[in-house]
């Protein structure tokens, strides 16, 4: 028995078919999985960056609901941080951390200025919302209108910071 020509090529045919079904299922397979684990990476980021964003807007309205404890204050900061190290961005770790770095340098020779430390936040927040692929249109350089809603003299306090910086 002989195989012909036409047979060779149907079995040419038919071997890349089923070779390029099964690196097609493969493909597919890994994209899947990749997809998977961003959607997974994205739930924690939220997840982590919701508790640093109220930690943070507790900090910031600390006169008006009272202080919060310095042992509360620690143990959630470092618990909102260790999610940060492990799913946050590079550029929202070095916000996060110049932000911290103000702070722990602001002391009562030198108190932290709300205007700065607002800013500083809000660089914060900014980066936190390009990690997770929102839109900063139309907030600001640093998104500071994110505190619209937290602050009585916005718009004072903003333009007097716009005019600072110019």
């Amino acid at each position: 028995m002989t195989i012909t020509d036409a047979e060779i090529a149907l079995l040419g045919v038919g071997a890349s078919l089923a070779g390029g079904g099964f690196v097609g299922y493969f493909i597919k397979h890994y994209l899947d999985k990749k997809q998977e684990f961003f959607s997974k990476n994205a739930e924690h980021k939220r997840s982590a960056y919701s508790e640093v964003i109220s930690l943070l807007l507790t900090v910031l309205s600390q006169e008006k609901l009272g202080t919060l404890p310095e042992k509360e204050m620690v143990k959630r900061l470092n618990s909102a941080y260790e999610q940060c190290i492990l799913y946050a961005s590079p550029n929202v770790i070095n916000a996060f951390g110049d932000f911290m770095q103000y702070l722990f340098r602001a002391n009562e020779k030198n108190p932290a200025d709300s205007k700065t430390t607002l800013v500083n936040m809000t660089r914060v927040f900014k980066c936190m919302r390009e990690d997770i692929q929102l839109s900063n249109d139309g907030l600001g350089d640093n998104a500071e209108r994110l505190m619209r809603v937290k602050l009585n003299d916005y718009s004072t306090s903003i333009a007097d910071l716009n005019r600072s910086q110019a």
